[in-house]
C-alpha cells in the first residue's frame, strides 16, 4: 500500500465507451479524453487517451471509431479487465529496490 505501481496495459485490452459503463464485470474504468486516433490501412485504429495525466492506448477497430463518434478531445471511459494485469506486465518499486509483483 502506498507503493509507486508502473503497468504496462496492452493496447488490445482496452475498450473504449462514451458513458461510464454499469452492470459490467470490468472494475477498470478510467475517465479520459481522446488525444490522438491514428489508423493504418487495416480495419484497425489506435486511440491515445489522457487518463488523469497518464498515457493510455486502445486498439479499436475504425467502423468502432465512427459508430462512437470519436475524434480528438472526446470524452470517453477506458475500461481495463483486472485480469490483464498480471505478474510479467507490472513492476513496483519498493525501498530503493525493484520487484515483480501483482
Amino acid at each position: 500500500i502506498g507503493a509507486r505501481v508502473r503497468a504496462r496495459v496492452r493496447a488490445r485490452d482496452v475498450m473504449i465507451a462514451t458513458e461510464r459503463p454499469a452492470g459490467i464485470s470490468a472494475l477498470n474504468i478510467l475517465q479520459g479524453e481522446v488525444i490522438h486516433i491514428a489508423s493504418g490501412d487495416g480495419a484497425d485504429a489506435l486511440v491515445t487517451l489522457n487518463c488523469g495525466g497518464a498515457r493510455l492506448f486502445a486498439r479499436i477497430t475504425r467502423r468502432s471509431v465512427h459508430a462512437l463518434g470519436l475524434s480528438k478531445g472526446s470524452s470517453v471511459f477506458a475500461v481495463v479487465k483486472s485480469v490483464t494485469f498480471d505478474r510479467s506486465n507490472a513492476a513496483f518499486a519498493l525501498a530503493g529496490k525493484m520487484h515483480a509483483g501483482g
